[in-house]
């Protein structure tokens, strides 16, 4: 997969991205329930990384359904306005002898929408 971000970010492990003005991570998801399932455990998780009501809509990516998920006004400040993209994978991906079904990203929210726009399973 490939989807565009800026060029200054650096890298600060295998999976995630940073600048002075945001990041990406990136994580896969191993779950046999349906997408809407997903979504809401992300969005909804007992720790509450969105807040106490994130809005979660339901988009297309790559013709795929797919979901974003983005903060309340409540989200802890430690989280930096970070919004996540879940899409299933066109087939699900075996890595180190687990299989995922879903792709995540994790972004702040002022770069979410220009990856997800750019977002292209290879």
């Amino acid at each position: 997969m490939a989807f565009p971000y800026p060029a200054h970010w650096r890298e600060v492990s295998e999976t995630r991205y940073e600048g002075f003005d945001g990041f990406f991570e990136i994580s896969a998801i191993a779950s046999e329930a349906s997408l809407s399932e997903v979504c809401r455990s992300e969005a909804y998780h007992q720790l509450r990384p969105y807040g106490s009501s994130p809005r979660v809509i339901s988009t297309l990516v790559q013709e795929r359904k797919a979901c974003l998920i983005y903060p309340s006004a409540d989200q802890p400040p430690e989280m930096n306005r970070q919004s996540a993209l879940i899409v299933a994978y066109p087939r699900p991906i075996t890595y180190n002898g687990s299989t995922y079904q879903y792709f995540i990203l994790w972004a702040d929210r002022g770069h979410i929408h220009r990856m997800v726009e750019g977002l292209r399973f290879l």
